[in-house]
């Protein structure tokens, strides 16, 4: 058998030559047997793994033949013709190797086409779980919302009211404009829609916004009707538009006049805020009104004043509640919003609404005495409550002016021991209590201890010589004072009765003092031989008095049928003596009887020169 070998100069390989059938069917007979059929296609024979390296050897050593011991051992590869592999035997199955890896890059690559579909789905759709301003857009496109806020800009109107003004303002009035395809893109843009795989998981409400335009001039043609209106109205008001609102308790710009105040320039900030977001109405506030800042400051000062009622004080206690109305009635605005306080209007309040409500001298008490009778003065008296009109009114101005206050002591020209209301015991548990009926009369302590008694005699209960109703009070203590009676027509008293101890009780005309010219008290000598007012004791039951007596003490003269006067008199420190005639109804009085008047009808306490 021929061997064919080639060297190549170029690769330093050997050549391999195909065979022809022949010499492949003589020199390899098995192969046929060997080698599964492929069908028509030609077959090679590989060489052996041992005999490639021993070429690759051989082609290193640059040698020019190869060496016939070697080429003996070569296996030689042709190509085996069909006949020779027989037509019946199948070609055999080539088995390739599993490619388990191309799943998952199959799966990514579909994920990630659903992603990017969602994401670009999700630029013009709205996610699920989505609302706007309340409505449903859930899947919805865009293109929904755009075509129904078009709709809805293209039948808006909005009802404009506050600052005097209400107004209904269409679309068409004032050629009304509105960015529905800005609305819907600003809408998408505020979802992620490559955020949304994690997206779609959540609820989202969305909040659009977009800007509408309209003509200004037929918007002011409006307004500028409606200013000239409230200029009309503006000039029948006081305190130049500011009205108090009694049921809010707030000082508040009248709608007749505010309007006169608007600001055109503010109105379209309010306007423009409106039509951008469709509002069906439009609450026109401060900004809207021209100089703003100096209305609100003086609607806030005015409202400070009246914040809250005001507690007029009398000692300790709340005499009066100043409410808030009443103050709101006192303060007054000029052309510039400066505030002020009716003066005239204070002081026709305090005389004839506050000083008749605390003042409570000359008026009727009842009270429980300490043996537990209870018993009511007639309206009169020197005791009790009076406040000074003049400074109270000054002191209730301050007081307001200076702002948030809440208390305001009332100056007065006498007080009590206590304030209660009108008809109400007003003085402390210390008093003297003469019993006109019983013709006694008792100091209690404090707490309701006797500290001095004594019979006493009073007045003869005739209208004339009457001991004096009421509550009154001790205005002085004299020590060796003189009892003059009215001048005669010689000019001269009709009496001069000397005594030891005198505590006035009204004025220096009626009091406690001693009366030597007696030598029995009590029982019913007071209805036909008692005194002319005064009230009669013993030397040594005056004297008592006298030393334990303070001006201030009270004192009371009652009767349980009311037809004799229980006069309660309190004592008051006082320095003034001063001699007080009054006439007697004997023009020539003899010393006896003169004597028998003084003890009753005081004429003048006076202190011995």
């Amino acid at each position: 058998m021929a061997k064919h070998f080639a060297k190549s100069s170029a690769s330093h390989t050997a050549n391999l030559q195909p065979l022809s059938s022949e010499e492949a069917t003589e020199k390899a007979p098995s192969l046929k047997d060997s080698v599964p059929s492929l069908g028509d296609t030609d077959m090679y024979v590989a060489l052996n793994e041992e005999q490639v390296k021993a070429n690759q050897l051989n082609d290193s050593s640059q040698s020019a033949e190869v060496p016939e011991e070697q080429a003996d051992d070569l296996t030689v590869i042709a190509p085996l013709d069909s006949a020779e592999l027989g037509e019946k035997e199948e070609a055999p199955v080539v088995l390739k190797k599993h490619q388990w890896w191309k799943i998952p890059a199959v799966l990514v690559g579909i994920l990630a086409l659903v992603y990017v579909g969602g994401a670009i789905f999700f630029n013009f759709f709205f996610m699920p779980q989505t609302s706007i301003y309340g409505k449903d857009y859930s899947l919805k496109p865009a293109s929904d919302l755009q075509a129904s806020r078009a709709n809805e800009a293209s039948n808006y109107s909005v009802q404009v009211s506050g600052n005097g003004v209400d107004l209904t303002i269409k679309a068409s009035d004032i050629d009304l404009t509105y960015d529905a395809a800005g609305y819907a893109h600003d809408a998408i843009s505020q979802q992620n829609p490559w955020m949304w795989p994690l997206e779609i998981t959540r609820s989202r409400s969305l909040s659009p916004h977009a800007t509408a335009s309209y003509d200004t001039s037929k918007a002011d043609a409006l307004f500028n009707q409606r200013i000239e209106q409230a200029k009309e109205s503006a000039q029948t008001l006081e305190n130049n538009g500011i009205t108090y609102d009694s049921s809010s308790k707030k000082f508040i710009f009248a709608d007749d006049a505010i309007a006169t105040r608007l600001s055109l320039e503010g109105v379209h900030k309010d306007l423009q805020t409106a039509f951008d977001n469709l509002s069906t109405t439009v609450q026109l506030g401060p900004e809207s009104l021209m100089s703003a800042e100096d209305l609100d400051a003086a609607l806030k000062t005015a409202n400070s004043y009246v914040a809250s009622a005001v507690d007029l004080m009398l000692g300790d206690s709340a005499a009066y509640q100043l409410d808030q109305d009443t103050i709101a009635s006192w303060i007054k605005f000029d052309e510039n919003l400066s505030i002020s306080f009716d003066t005239d209007a204070i002081t026709k309040w305090v005389n004839e609404t506050l000083a008749p409500a605390v003042d409570t001298r000359g008026t009727s008490r009842t009270y429980k005495r300490w043996d537990g009778k209870e018993f009511t003065t007639k309206a009169a008296g020197a005791y009790g409550w009076v406040i000074d009109n003049d400074a109270a009114i000054k002191a209730i101005s301050d007081g307001l002016s200076a702002g948030q206050a809440t208390k305001i002591e009332l100056p007065t020209k006498q007080s009590a021991d206590k304030f209660t209301k009108q008809g109400e015991q007003d003085w402390g548990g210390r008093y003297i209590d003469v019993d006109l009926t019983t013709q006694h009369a008792v100091l209690y302590g404090d707490d309701g201890t006797i500290l001095w008694e004594a019979d006493v005699v009073t007045g003869i209960p005739d209208g004339h010589h009457n001991t004096p109703e009421g509550v009154w009070y001790i205005t002085s203590h004299i020590r060796n004072a003189r009892l003059l009676g009215p001048n005669d027509e010689s000019g001269r008293p009709g009496w001069d009765t000397k005594v030891d101890f005198w505590l006035g009780v009204k004025g220096q005309e009626v009091g406690f003092h001693n009366a030597p010219w007696r030598s029995a008290f009590g029982g019913n000598i007071y209805r036909t031989g008692g005194s002319h007012g005064c009230i009669n004791l013993s030397y040594e039951n005056a004297q008592k008095l006298f030393d334990i007596a303070k001006d201030g003490d009270p004192i009371m003269h009652t009767s349980e049928n009311n037809s004799e006067a229980h006069v309660f008199m309190s004592y008051r420190r006082s320095t003034t003596r001063s001699l007080f005639a009054i006439k007697s109804r004997y023009s020539e009085p003899k010393r006896e009887v003169i004597n028998e008047l003084a003890e009753g009808n005081l004429l003048s306490a006076l202190t011995k020169p």
